[in-house]
């Protein structure tokens, strides 16, 4: 039997909003995001968290997660926009990560979600009480330059106790963030940004991986890239690279016959989102970032 999952909320200058919609089976984490433009047209979308949901490729039936017919005459936001379909709602396993895209979205933009969900027990951090179990983590991974205030290199981190993390150089927030931009430019679905879901307390270092510092005998580049990224030393040869997710799982991992100065990484089709690659040269071992967009 369906259940109908409805969320009732008022939110300062948002005035009052309800979202409500049929699924076959609730998840256990549900984090609502709610999105204003410059023409006053508004737009939510769903991530979530649930042991039995699927992760990385496909769409999860059980969960009820389906492309919706947009209105192409206002904006929409989307996990996934193609055409004239959205993907509003998505719910996964470790890692939580979403790439969200707009169309005709008109500057400004504001962002609104509710930080007190980060606190909640069902998801599957370490309990920190009193500080919230997660945040978020808020990036420009395409580059767009349309949001004039979105750090491209950095995150900006989603929660209610920006205080409690002095190790974090990134910006902070509470529960709304307001994009600027180009106000008489409609923004397009190839815009946006990625959201990852993760541990409160965890720093640059995830899992059992961190990145290097001393990065300056290997560039990886285009970052971020949607279909492959080209790893080119410097001054030494590399010998082998391995992949790995923000949880320090090994996704993949190359050695080479004879040890290159330049080789070409061709992106799996599943992968979007942040990870980490690890490069082993002749001189030292460098453990970089990247982002993958899809």
């Amino acid at each position: 039997m369906k259940k109908l999952l409805c969320f009732f909320y008022i939110i300062p200058s948002l005035l009052f909003i309800s979202s409500c919609f049929a699924q076959s089976q609730t998840p256990a984490w549900l984090f609502p995001i709610m999105f204003k433009d410059g023409n006053d047209e508004r737009d939510t979308i769903y991530i979530g968290y649930d042991t039995a949901a699927q992760y990385s490729s496909g769409i999860d039936t059980a969960f009820g997660e389906k492309y919706i017919k947009i209105d192409t005459t206002r904006f929409n936001a989307g996990i996934e926009i193609s055409a004239d379909s959205a993907f509003k709602y998505d719910i996964m396993k470790q890692p939580i990560a979403a790439q969200i895209r707009f169309y005709k979205g008109i500057m400004p933009l504001t962002m609104y979600w509710y930080d007190t969900l980060f606190y909640n027990d069902s998801l599957p951090f370490p309990n920190l009480s009193p500080k919230p179990r997660a945040r978020g983590d808020l990036a420009c991974g395409d580059g767009n330059p349309n949001y004039f205030n979105c750090p491209l290199n950095d995150a900006i981190v989603l929660t209610d106790m920006p205080d409690s993390l002095p190790f974090i150089p990134f910006f902070t927030y509470s529960d709304s963030i307001v994009f600027t931009g180009d106000s008489t430019q409609p923004g397009i679905s190839v815009g946006g940004f990625l959201l990852l879901i993760k541990p409160f307390n965890s720093s640059q270092t995830v899992g059992t991986i961190s990145e290097s510092k001393e990065t300056e005998d290997v560039d990886l580049f285009p970052n971020p890239s949607s279909s492959s990224f080209i790893l080119k030393s410097k001054y030494v040869l590399i010998k082998y690279y391995k992949i790995y997710n923000i949880l320090g799982e090994q996704l993949f991992s190359e050695s080479m016959k004879t040890p290159l100065q330049e080789t070409k990484i061709n992106v799996e089709k599943n992968l979007d989102g942040i990870y980490f690659i690890e490069i082993e040269t002749t001189k030292n071992k460098t453990i970089k970032k990247f982002i993958v967009i899809k």
